[in-house]
């Protein structure tokens, strides 16, 4: 039987790809693992027959098509399988044309943005099992799409979803307390965040007069002024700014001032997301002032310096983690920290989900509180009404509604 002597070829994102490592270790120390990484790949590639499991993320997969394009392996297993919820890009087209007996995929977070990321997962699952794209959209994504349809969807995908919850594999997992927290501007920051929606509107306008004048991205730009306002004014360019010699205060800053206060003193230990990495320079600059011991998360942030600021944090050296939302969604366990502050929405609720379960996981000891910083009377209060659609939506389709 030739299926028996067929690896596996388990696909995931790169700051994923020690952990796989070192879980295969764990739990299967006589299977032969190889992690498929660095520049001289092509005799990985050629060994990968001699070994159980082959572990690769998805930077490299896309990379090196050529060398899996005359492999077959017995699993293909996707972790974080939102990477391919959109079926034109790399990561899609590439994960589909690799040859496997079984496939299998893992994510905690299915359904994103709409039904069509189920689509473009059971595409690769079950190829043809909801017709094309067209006809899938059709019928449970356009303005016509009924309730009834969504829970034929809902139907149709049940039995293949083993769903856990963390309460099932662990029964002593401690609460977790959602708090939103809603803070005023005051007039000069008020005054400034009106110029910004004014211009916004003004070029909303423009763009449906049918005027060529402006383009969409720009008015993507204007809501990320918008957005930036609501964090602080300060993340603003000067030149930009209606203000730009008069000093402007934030406050979601005071806001997060008091808190922060509040929770270090009593002896807790907070991871702090931000979507903007200028928001996080900041924020380790009033730290500094402050005197608050802590360690920052990037994107950029190498993957040797990330496993060592998680180790030290974990044991004690930093009351704040300052971390990237997107660098930080998946990859790391932080139970020393119980306090979770989300200092401003994505448009993703999924993704700051993703990003408490760095607290809120197995081994967590404690209650984790979560706080989420939200500008009154902004933009920032419609991102929220985006996010409980989509949680409601996402409930409904995977089965998880009450």
């Amino acid at each position: 039987d030739t299926e028996k002597n067929l690896p596996a070829l388990i696909l995931c994102p790169t700051s994923l790809l020690e952990n796989w490592a070192r879980e295969a270790e764990k739990f299967v120390p006589t299977l032969k693992t190889l992690v498929i990484t660095g520049s001289d790949r092509r005799k990985l590639w050629e060994n990968a027959l001699f070994h159980d499991i082959c572990i690769c993320s998805y930077s490299i997969i896309k990379r090196d098509v050529e060398h899996v394009r005359d492999l077959q392996f017995k699993y293909l297993i996707l972790d974080e399988a939102q990477h391919i919820k959109n079926p034109s890009t790399g990561n899609s087209q590439t994960c589909k044309s690799i040859e496997a007996v079984h496939k299998l995929v893992l994510t905690g977070t299915p359904l994103e943005n709409s039904p069509e990321d189920l689509w473009s997962i059971f595409d690769f699952l079950h190829q043809g099992m909801f017709g094309s794209l067209n006809s899938f959209r059709r019928k449970y994504i356009a303005q016509t799409a009924s309730p009834d349809a969504i829970r034929d969807l809902s139907s149709q995908i049940a039995p293949f979803i083993l769903r856990r919850k963390k309460a099932d594999v662990y029964k002593e997992i401690p609460p977790k307390i959602e708090q939103t927290l809603y803070c005023e501007m005051d007039d000069s920051q008020r005054k400034v965040y009106d110029a910004f929606l004014a211009e916004g509107r003004r070029k909303c306008e423009i763009l449906k007069s049918g005027s060529h004048e402006l383009s969409k991205f720009e008015i993507l730009s204007s809501l990320l002024r918008l957005r930036q306002v609501c964090c602080h004014p300060d993340l603003i360019p000067g030149t930009l700014r209606p203000d730009a010699d008069t000093p402007v205060r934030s406050a979601k800053m005071e806001l997060l001032k008091e808190l922060l206060l509040e929770t270090i003193d009593s002896g807790h230990k907070v991871l702090l997301f931000s979507q903007f990495t200028s928001m996080l320079d900041l924020l380790a600059q009033r730290l500094d002032e402050a005197g608050v011991s802590h360690f920052t998360l990037q994107g950029s942030t190498p993957k040797p310096v990330r496993a060592e600021l998680v180790r030290r944090f974990n044991g004690g050296e930093a009351s704040v983690f300052l971390i990237s939302l997107r660098a930080g969604g998946t990859g790391l366990n932080l139970t020393a920290a119980d306090i979770v502050i989300h200092y401003d929405p994505w448009w993703n609720v999924a993704a700051q989900n993703q990003a408490t379960d760095r607290a809120y996981r197995i081994g967590q000891k404690n209650p984790v509180q979560v706080y989420k910083l939200i500008a009154q009377d902004t933009i920032e209060e419609k991102i929220v009404e985006l996010q409980q659609a989509k949680q409601s939506l996402a409930d409904t389709v995977t089965g998880s509604a009450d």
